[in-house]
């Protein structure tokens, strides 16, 4: 009977769509202002300086790389800072190719790691930190060609913005990566959706059917330079997605898109402490004053994979971006969006006084006042 309904969950994935449309329009739509300059921009995260690191991502089955990308919110200027196989000519107009004058190396990966990605890096879920040496700590998550968390340095020189690729970490038991949190020493959280062993059923494996039906598919990840990578206790469930740590790195938001929760996690017991209802949350950012700011996809999964195929399209499904206290998890919606001129939010940061917000599929991000 299992087989029976994951086998017509994956026909019904194939075979069905929804009427919703993409837009290809770059107009504003009230305090909604659009930049359309991107691929696919699923994550984010803001420097010093003011400017954003985006995260583009290619497609999950290695066809389509994506890249990192520079974006100066005041300049609207957006330059290509790792991989060049999916963007578009603006992008080399005046991007800082190549790095300083010092080789790639993956000091601060594992030592199985098999060298530097090149141009073929599919980007998910990235996360900043400053190490206690100053220099920046960027970690990705790739699905190009290896399933990782890579190492950059983030370099801030008199010329703009660059960045040094320092290393990998492999994802060891074939799971299927999506995001990642910073730690301190230069390791880092990362959530496994589910695992990609054995064959694929109509495109997708075992773990993924799991995951769509709401069993418990996948985990966390915890790992520290030079030791194994271990699972995070308290943290298996339904399609782990975005993750948040608290100031303090005491406490794990997880999100669980396949079953509508943010989990607060006790790091050190795996305690599940509480729990904010919050259907299919995607990725967690931090606030200017430490409150949670998540992306909730307000689709069925029939829905959203109308969507697919159409990259030069935005598509319009609805989100919400849900406010967490994260001591209480008491919740509330700060924004909720559906149509033009953008869909399917995957990400919101704070910029000063206004969210960024980006999305796994289309080319474009957009900008809308936060008072709150």
């Amino acid at each position: 009977m299992k087989l029976i309904i994951i086998m017509t969950c994956a026909m019904l994935l194939v075979s069905c769509s929804s009427n919703e449309a993409g837009t290809k329009d770059c107009l504003p739509k009230g305090d909604i202002t659009p930049v359309c300059k991107f691929k696919n921009p699923e994550d984010a995260v803001v420097l010093a300086n003011g400017q954003v690191i985006v995260s583009q991502m290619g497609n999950l089955e290695e066809k389509s790389p994506g890249s990192l990308a520079l974006f100066d919110v005041e300049t609207g200027s957006v330059t290509t800072l790792f991989g060049h196989g999916y963007s578009p000519d603006y992008y080399l107009e005046g991007s800082l190719e190549g790095s300083p004058n010092e080789p790639a190396d993956n000091s601060w990966g594992n030592v199985d790691c098999e060298g530097e990605p090149s141009e073929f890096i599919s980007p998910h879920g990235i996360s900043l930190l400053k190490r206690a040496d100053e220099r920046l700590q960027l970690m990705v998550v790739n699905h190009g060609r290896r399933e990782s968390v890579e190492f950059f340095e983030v370099v801030m020189g008199e010329q703009g913005v660059s960045t040094l690729w320092r290393g990998c970490v492999l994802a060891p038991n074939k799971e299927f990566f999506n995001d990642v949190a910073a730690l301190p020493d230069g390791g880092f959280i990362v959530s496994s959706m589910y695992a990609t062993k054995g064959p694929k059923l109509l495109g997708l494996h075992f773990g993924g059917y799991k995951a769509l039906l709401g069993m418990d598919s996948g985990y966390l990840s915890e790992w520290h330079p030079w030791q194994e990578m271990t699972v995070v206790r308290g943290s298996h469930g339904a399609f782990p997605n975005g993750l948040a740590l608290s100031k303090d790195g005491r406490y794990i938001y997880e999100n669980l898109y396949g079953t509508d929760e943010v989990r607060k996690l006790d790091r050190r017991s795996g305690e599940v402490l509480a729990v904010a209802p919050v259907i299919k949350p995607d990725n967690s950012t931090i606030d200017a004053k430490g409150r949670l700011l998540v992306a909730s996809q307000k689709v069925s999964l029939l829905e959203l994979n109308s969507c697919l195929g159409k990259p030069d399209e935005s598509c319009l499904l609805p989100f919400e971006i849900i406010q967490i206290d994260p001591q209480t998890m008491a919740s509330k919606v700060v924004l909720h969006q559906e149509g033009p001129p953008m869909g399917t939010g995957t990400v919101a940061v704070q910029y000063k006084d206004q969210l960024l917000i980006g999305s796994f599929l289309g080319d474009r991000m957009i900008l809308t006042p936060y008072s709150d």
